[in-house]
């Protein structure tokens, strides 16, 4: 049972409305503001598969075998709710006190009926208009009133405007004056709403990250799971269990400010911020390419994440590329003749194939400024060199001196399998892992684990366990993705060296 503390602190206002605020009241709009303040603590209870099963205004919350919500009670009302083979859901049924209100969907396309002691009362239907990512509009016709057919159908607009993360702050209509305007908390809950009048405020479904809020319930559906923004967590645990981190409830890894989860099993960053080490004159390198910019970029950031305790023989290294970054002979290694061809600049090109660089020290800095090249920028993709460059220096030119034969050539197999992983995920990618920080550093760490294992990380010394497991610094270790490597890492040898047996 998880007891939570819900509280809300008022902002400060200006003691007059804001000039949006004075826009909508003389335009004669309803405002309705829900900072509300104080404290309350509720009860939620859950099912045997971690799913809740009631919440303080939900008595009961039911589900299906495949752990999908099939079924509410709000007081008296009733919800159902039914999904495909996929678990994506075709329709759900709403009754209360003799009225039916259903919704089929049908991909983009949506069918609502509203039906008193089984007589139809209402049709609607309601078209998407999507840009290949968002919804810019919704189109809906009343088809049935009264009772009676609607003789000549009049589709009326609804144009979503919506903010970075996809959630729909203004609605307009085909003229362009305001329908509704909704104002977000961070995780979702609504602090302000206005429209011309209640209905059509009630009638916005689709709100926080573009998704449908189901009134019955106040949860947002988001395909595989249901999200309470009032309490800025998933109701059910992870269908994919740790696939997107250790905690099995908590929303986009707790960073609501760029972080969404149209699926409700994978977090997706819709910003890139800069580093937040780096100062304005930092920032201004990243705007303008050339070569002297983006290799300063490049070995700042090589300087920043190499390790003071590498042999000498590493620090000889880390300073020869440095000189070959310098004096313009990168490229020549990295793009050798008659192996793999320059790209040109600014070509916006897939990654190069480097496997000829795979278990060399270049790699990762080789993929670095390969990037530079492709896409004209000064910046990097923080992967490469925060963690991979980082940690292969570490291992190699650190670790390894302290491990048994075996462990030696475990380190080495290591390396290469890592390479070669990353190598497979940029050839076969049909996304731009590398332009979305969070894809590339979530693909690099779904590696790792099979990469020890595969490189025979049980068969080692204990000895050599201990030393491998201080590699790694605590910082890097103790976050999700380091934790997560962890598990996978105890639950394969569980699995291989304990329940075979």
């Amino acid at each position: 049972m998880l007891c939570v503390s819900l509280q809300r602190k008022l902002p400060k206002f200006q003691e007059e409305p804001s000039d949006l605020e004075t826009q909508l009241l003389e335009l004669g709009f309803l405002c309705e503001n829900e900072n509300a303040v104080g404290q309350t603590t509720a009860n939620f209870a859950y099912n045997a598969h971690g799913s809740m099963a009631s919440m303080p205004h939900l008595s009961a919350m039911d589900w299906d075998f495949a752990e999908k919500l099939r079924h509410i009670t709000r007081g008296t009302t009733e919800a159902y709710y039914n999904y495909d083979g996929n678990g994506i859901r075709t329709r759900k049924v709403v009754v209360k006190n003799g009225v039916t209100e259903t919704r089929l969907y049908l991909g983009g396309f949506e069918i609502w009926r509203k039906t008193v002691n089984g007589t139809l009362e209402t049709e609607r239907e309601t078209l998407h208009v999507m840009d290949d990512q968002r919804r810019i509009a919704i189109v809906e016709t009343l088809t049935v009133e009264n009772g009676n057919r609607v003789a000549g159908p009049a589709p009326v607009l609804r144009y979503q405007l919506d903010n970075h993360l996809g959630s729909a702050s203004l609605e307009l209509d085909a003229s362009a004056n305001i329908i509704s305007y909704e104002e977000y908390y961070p995780y979702g809950d609504t602090s302000y709403r206005a429209g011309r009048n209640a209905s059509e405020v009630s009638r916005k479904r689709y709100r926080y990250t573009g998704k449908e809020k189901d009134e019955e319930s106040s949860l947002y559906y988001c395909e595989q799971r249901y999200y309470a923004a009032h309490i800025s967590r998933w109701v059910s645990t992870d269908p994919t269990w740790l696939e997107d981190g250790i905690n099995l409830y908590a929303y986009v890894h707790g960073n609501p400010v760029s972080g969404v989860d149209p699926s409700g099993t994978q977090t997706v960053d819709e910003i890139s911020p800069l580093p937040s080490d780096f100062d304005e004159k930092a920032r201004s390198s990243y705007e303008d390419y050339d070569d002297a910019k983006a290799s300063k970029v490049l070995i700042d950031a090589i300087r920043a994440n190499v390790s003071s305790e590498l042999s000498d023989d590493g620090k000889k290294t880390i300073e020869s590329i440095i000189e070959m970054i310098q004096n313009g002979s990168l490229d020549n290694e990295i793009y050798r003749e008659g192996i793999e061809e320059k790209p040109e600049l600014g070509s916006k090109a897939k990654p190069t194939n480097l496997k000829h660089l795979v278990g060399k020290d270049l790699y990762y800095i080789a993929r670095a400024r390969d990037y530079q090249i492709r896409n004209k920028t000064n910046k990097i993709p923080e992967y490469y060199i925060e963690y991979g460059n980082k940690y292969m220096f570490k291992f190699k030119y650190e670790t390894k001196d302290l491990l048994s034969s075996q462990g030696k050539d475990w380190s080495d197999k290591t390396l290469r399998y890592l390479h070669q992983s990353m190598e497979s995920g940029l050839q076969k990618s049909k996304v731009d892992m590398e332009n979305d920080s969070w894809k590339l550093k979530n693909f690099a760490y779904e590696t790792h684990p099979k990469a020890y294992i595969e490189a025979g990380l049980f068969d080692l010394p204990k000895e050599d366990w201990f030393r491998i497991m201080k590699t790694p610094d605590f910082a890097d270790l103790s976050t999700p993705s380091g934790l997560e490597q962890i598990i996978k890492v105890g639950q394969e040898f569980i699995k291989q060296r304990v329940l075979s047996k």
